[in-house]
């Protein structure tokens, strides 16, 4: 506690280069309620510039320890220990992998009476055979299996945590993602400096006539934005006037350059690298696409939905949860390139259907908005400090 009678929560994260984790994790410390939570982010990379800009970061304290997160940094758990006896916190609450590990390793040396960790995705290292993915799952799971509870973004993630790390169920609590919905209805007069920024830029790139598929997500291989290409390749040719905007940085980007352009398509895709919000971008595409191989909550397909877009996505993570195919929008198999450019085909020819359903979709979006979420995490915190279950008295 602290000297006002508070509960200090200290959250570890990789890093804040605003991913779907960083994002929530955002968006979760300015919901939860000030007057009996101090909550204290500390990123383990030296990365807070990616935060400029960026409303929720000033809403709580966010440092940083200045590291390069990976599993050989032998120094993380010994500078994390050292913060966690300097902030003295009741609970430490960790995201993402080497936050998992070093964070839970620290916290459990060092006595914190409360430790959970969230599991944000359904990663591949989880269940592969490899010998530096099964070195990682040995380092990780005897932490989480010691750990005060488990959040998942969703069922499919809680059942993959319980089965392949074999950890007790009752401490494995299914906590959906979510966002600020409200946040991305908000209008033009509302917007940041950075945001009219951004939608000037769009204004004077893309032609207005454009239709616009659009997809935020980072450039990685887990987001198949190269079968993303390919789809919209066939599209471009029966409907030229179409454009495919991709908001978002990573490993990826040049080999989805250069597969652009071998297709002839660097007119008419445009790369427009890592963004403080996607808001301005939502509000020009008209059709969002989700076409990832893998997930564990993708927080862009709620935040389409919530500024009234119709989506197109994969079948992966909370997807199922969140859409109901044909009414609040379309889902398609994970690795179907054909049936996914087929699919953003018959929208884009299908303007009365697309905005039934873009309808349909922002009502559903309401179901998953950060308020919820935050109650609901509160209720895990408070049970944890109590001895409880994490899920006791916790409506589905």
């Amino acid at each position: 506690m602290t000297s006002d009678g508070r509960v200090r929560v200290l959250h570890l994260i990789d890093s804040l280069g605003l991913g779907g984790a960083e994002r929530l994790l955002l968006s979760v410390a300015g919901a939860l309620d000030p007057a009996r939570f101090d909550l204290r982010i500390v990123s383990l990379a030296d990365d807070l510039a990616a935060l400029d800009g960026v409303p929720a970061a000033g809403r709580v304290s966010i440092s940083s320890l200045g590291l390069r997160p990976r599993w050989t940094d032998l120094r993380a758990p010994g500078c994390i220990a050292r913060l966690i006896r300097a902030e003295r916190p009741a609970i430490v609450h960790t995201h993402l992998a080497h936050s998992d590990a070093w964070g839970l390793l620290a916290a459990t040396l060092t006595g914190v009476p409360v430790r959970l960790s969230t599991q944000h995705n359904t990663d591949p290292w989880k269940v592969s055979r490899r010998p530096q993915d099964r070195l990682k799952r040995a380092v990780e799971t005897p932490l989480l299996r010691r750990a005060s509870a488990v959040v998942a973004v969703s069922a499919e993630v809680r059942e993959l945590v319980i089965s392949r790390q074999k950890l007790r169920p009752e401490r494995v609590v299914a906590l959906p993602n979510a966002i600020e919905t409200a946040f991305f209805r908000r209008p033009e007069s509302t917007w940041t400096a950075a945001e009219r920024a951004d939608a000037d830029e769009i204004g004077r790139t893309i032609p207005h006539a454009a239709f616009v598929f659009g997809c935020v997500a980072r450039l990685t291989a887990q987001k198949a934005h190269h079968r993303l290409i390919d789809a919209f390749a066939a599209v471009s040719a029966a409907l030229p006037e179409s454009r495919l905007v991709l908001v978002g940085g990573g490993e990826a980007e040049p080999d989805l350059r250069a597969q652009t352009a071998r297709l002839g398509l660097m007119d008419r895709v445009w790369f427009a690298g890592s963004r403080g919000s996607a808001t301005p971008w939502l509000h020009r595409f008209d059709v969002a696409v989700v076409a990832s191989d893998h997930e564990g909550g993708p927080l862009t397909a709620i935040e389409a939905l919530a500024a009234g877009l119709s989506l197109i996505s994969t079948d992966v993570g909370i997807i199922p949860t969140l859409i109901e195919h044909g009414r609040s929008g379309w889902v398609v198999a994970p690795g179907d390139t054909t049936g996914l450019a087929e699919r953003m085909r018959w929208v884009a020819e299908h303007p009365a259907e697309r905005a039934e359903v873009a309808a349909w979709g922002q009502r559903r979006a309401a179901a998953f908005d950060i308020a919820a979420y935050a109650a609901k995490l509160a209720a895990i915190y408070e049970n944890l400090l109590d001895g409880r279950l994490p899920g006791s008295g916790l409506a589905s």
